[in-house]
């Protein structure tokens, strides 16, 4: 999932974002880097968040982090 410039999430810190339940970032992609992130990890433009979420709720979850890093 992509972070978009002026999304609700850039700029923001792991834990001041309200992720929906069922849902568990694992990763995040920065360039060549992935990095595995923490409470104060904060979230840049450009970043490409993998996220792990319940089958069942995957397409749900989905529509949700898209309107989270889009603008």
């Amino acid at each position: 999932m992509p972070v978009c410039v002026g999304s609700s999430l850039d700029g923001k810190k792991l834990k001041d974002i309200s992720l929906p339940q069922s849902c568990l970032l694992v990763g995040i992609k920065r360039g060549t880097h992935e990095l595995i992130p923490k409470g104060n990890t904060k979230i840049l433009a450009g970043d490409y968040l993998v996220v792990l979420a319940d089958e069942d709720k995957a397409t749900e979850i989905r529509e949700i982090l898209l309107n989270m890093t889009q603008k």
